[in-house]
């Protein structure tokens, strides 16, 4: 993984597609799911008596935290710039990559629509809905012949 940021603007540019109301359900599906969590904890939405009461709380509270963490650095843009690298923007993090680094991009197991995409580094997972993501594979498979795409 570069650790330089890439000069200039990127000259190809994918967008994750997600309809607006698919984004609104997630961010308030989560968000719901989350405010239960911080309700239960808070004594507001009652939890089984005695000792499980609030341990069940701290464990909904993280599950919670994981699924936003999950979202929250998931990439909704791939930029790629003149010199070749890769940067997957997320909310939360830019990761840049040079192709000779990706090792390999496969569906996660039991996610549909889901991939991971493999470097030197380590991996990023994402949903398969980029537009022109095509594209961005066959570019990527020839700048690096040995990359392993399963079924993209």
């Amino acid at each position: 993984m570069s650790s330089a940021l890439p000069s200039g603007p990127p000259v190809k540019e994918y967008r994750l597609y997600l309809s607006g109301f698919v984004q609104l359900m997630i961010f308030f599906g989560f968000g719901l799911f989350t405010a239960f969590a911080i309700l239960m904890l808070a004594g507001v939405i009652p939890t089984p008596r005695g000792p499980v009461g609030r341990p069940f709380g701290i464990v909904w509270l993280g599950i919670a935290a994981f699924v936003w963490y999950r979202v929250l650095t998931m990439p909704h843009r791939i930029e790629v710039f003149a010199d070749g690298r890769i940067r997957f923007v997320s909310l939360l993090r830019r990761i840049v990559v040079s192709p000779r680094d990706v090792e390999s991009i496969t569906p996660t197991s039991g996610q549909i629509g889901f991939f991971v995409l493999k470097h030197s580094a380590g991996q990023i997972l994402f949903i398969g809905q980029f537009e022109g993501f095509h594209e961005f594979l066959s570019d990527l498979k020839a700048a690096n012949p040995s990359v392993l795409l399963r079924g993209c």
